[in-house]
């Protein structure tokens, strides 16, 4: 019986010990892993009541949850780490939330609150007509008293409009959109129409602009019709802001040469402008500062400047890399300006009077001025190089003028034009100097005003028997080509400057018609159609032309005749760019153009 006895307590013992160790083989999980519910939202809500709840280590995925609500178990509908989201159940009441996730369970440290059930809810309206643009926004409520229940917002599609947590709905694009309010179970919708407008008229101060590099601009909306009181801010951009930038008041800014669209935007409506940003354009001539003191003047894209105190007139610029080169005169002597300096005289002292008429810099760097000096009272022609001397031209037997020079790209030829008179019968000759020896005249009652070297060749223009006439010399074989411009028989024209490039010959001048002088320009392939840049019927006179890329170039002056008046002008394409008089000038003369490429 003792041995009996002494087998069971063993037998006992050894369960024991099995079932103890059985016990350690299945440890509490590890705290970090545990679920659990840090809040939910909303804390109150009928049975239907979308509720999202907040977390850590929930299931990833819906099926790995169990949510109860008390002692009733919902639906979850989506699921990650850190949030469910899930429906108040039937037959849930008032109390915790649990999580159920791999066997372990988080409650939530306060109360669901359900509310009473609503049966139906209404929207303050159920239709909205509404512009694509954030500022038409418009709230939508519900008017059916929900107590503490929230109020769960939903667009049928944001692409077409986006409503908030508040019920601010905001029309993104034209289109019907539904907007869904639901509580609990109970939902209304609003049907919301999105359409075009509301702007019917939008326009700009200036459709096109002409500026210069630095130039600012300031562009206003003169016109702005809409449906609406207030519409949405303008929005301003340029579609190119290498060359011009816009700013949100509209102002531009050129930067750099070329054209850009600046677009006003008003919601459904656009305005352009197209900004051209031209080159720097230096235009030399004088400015009469009361009493006939005309004083030599530069100006840079418009603005003037004054190059000396002392009486004279700017006649020729000349650009050469960063440098600029004028020369005219000051009081009776010819002189020279390069960029700011203030002037030096090309005569010596002893001579009486001397006027320089043009300037023209070699790729070499070397600087050549012609004109006249006056000795023994004849003008003789001269030619000064910078540094080197001053030569005559003409030799004193009667007056002789060079108006014009130009050269080789090489530097080896240096072409002036100008004229020789005869000492009998004191008419003009027209004259082309190559180097300093005369190379070919036009004849008695002949003016050559201009030269322009392209390839071998040098284009000579003026006038003969007072009509426009244009020379072609190649200095190969001494062969020289006459073309009569006279495009009104009878009347009386001339060419004050020729241009050659790669494209054409380009001449401007002037052509007296029923005793009217028409300042005007031609291109050598339809001499015949001359552009007449006037501005009104008084004189005009257009005397020098530079050619930029498609772009032509024409400076010269209007003359009001019963006010003894001059207007500077500058004119682009045949249309006028600039009045070039500064404020309080009323008398001004535009002489030479030079444009930087």
């Amino acid at each position: 019986m003792k041995k009996f006895m002494f087998k069971s307590a063993f037998i006992i013992a050894l369960c024991l010990l099995v079932y103890a160790c059985g016990k350690d083989d299945d440890p509490e999980p590890e705290p970090g892993t545990l679920p659990t519910i840090t809040s939910f939202s909303p804390a109150t809500g009928p049975v239907g009541t979308q509720v999202t709840i907040t977390g850590t280590n929930f299931g990833t995925t819906a099926a790995s949850n169990v949510v109860k609500f008390g002692t009733v178990t919902a639906t979850v509908s989506t699921a990650s780490a850190t949030s469910l989201v899930t429906t108040v159940p039937v037959g849930a009441t008032t109390g915790k939330i649990s999580v159920v996730t791999d066997k372990k369970t988080a409650t939530s440290l306060t109360d669901f609150t359900l509310a009473p059930a609503i049966a139906a809810i209404t929207l303050d309206n159920t239709t909205l007509s509404l512009y694509p643009y954030p500022t038409y926004k418009a709230t939508l409520k519900v008017t059916t008293a929900i107590g503490n229940n929230t109020i769960l917002w939903k667009s049928s599609d944001e692409t077409l409009a986006t409503v908030s947590a508040d019920g601010v709905v905001t029309p993104l694009a034209i289109g019907a959109v539904t907007i869904t309010a639901t509580v609990g179970t109970a939902t209304a919708n609003c049907v919301v129409t999105i359409k075009d407008g509301p702007v019917t008229k939008l326009e700009l101060d200036n459709t096109t602009l002409e500026l210069f590099k630095d130039d600012v601009a300031k562009l206003t909306i003169t016109t702005l019709e809409a449906e609406v009181a207030e519409t949405s801010p303008v929005v301003w951009s340029s579609d190119n802001e290498a060359v011009a930038t816009v700013d949100d008041q509209g102002k531009i800014t050129a930067i750099a040469l070329g054209e850009a669209i600046i677009t006003a935007t008003v919601d459904n409506k656009t305005a352009t402008c197209t900004v051209t940003v031209n080159p720097d354009v230096y235009v030399a001539g004088g400015e009469d500062h009361g009493q006939g003191n005309v004083l030599p003047t530069l100006w840079k894209n418009g603005v003037a400047k004054t190059l000396s105190n002392t009486y004279g007139e700017a006649r020729s610029v000349f650009l050469k890399g960063e440098n600029v080169y004028v020369v005219g005169n000051t009081k009776n002597k010819a002189t020279l300006w390069v960029n700011d300096d203030a002037g030096i005289s090309l005569s010596d002292d002893a001579v009486i009077e001397s006027v320089a008429h043009s300037v023209y810099v070699t790729d070499a760097g070397v600087v050549y001025a012609v004109g006249y000096e006056e000795i023994e009272s004849k003008k003789v022609a001269k030619i000064w190089i910078l540094g080197t001397g001053a030569f005559n031209l003409s030799n004193g037997a009667a007056d002789a003028e060079a108006y014009s020079v130009s050269a080789m790209p090489n530097g080896e030829s240096v072409y002036i034009a100008g004229y020789i008179s005869d000492p009998n019968t004191l008419l003009r000759t027209g004259t082309l100097w190559e180097n300093d020896q005369v190379a070919a005249q036009f004849g008695e009652n002949s003016v050559a005003y201009s030269v322009s070297v392209k390839d071998d060749k040098a284009y000579v223009a003026g006038s003969k028997d007072n009509n426009a006439r244009l020379w072609r010399y190649q200095n190969q074989n001494g062969t020289v080509a006459s073309y009569s411009l006279n495009i009104n028989n009878n009347n009386t024209n001339f060419i004050n400057s020729v241009f050659a490039n790669e494209d054409a010959i380009y001449l401007a001048g002037l052509d007296l018609v029923n005793n009217k002088a028409k300042a005007v320009v031609w291109k050598r392939s339809d001499t015949t159609t001359p552009t007449v840049l006037n501005t009104s019927d008084f004189y005009h006179e257009a005397k020098s032309v530079y050619v930029s890329g498609e772009d032509v170039y024409v400076c010269g002056y209007e003359f009001i005749n019963q006010q003894n008046k001059y207007n500077a002008k500058l004119w682009k394409n045949g249309e006028l760019l600039l009045d070039l008089n500064s404020e309080g000038i009323t008398n001004a003369r535009a002489l030479s153009v030079f444009v930087k490429e």
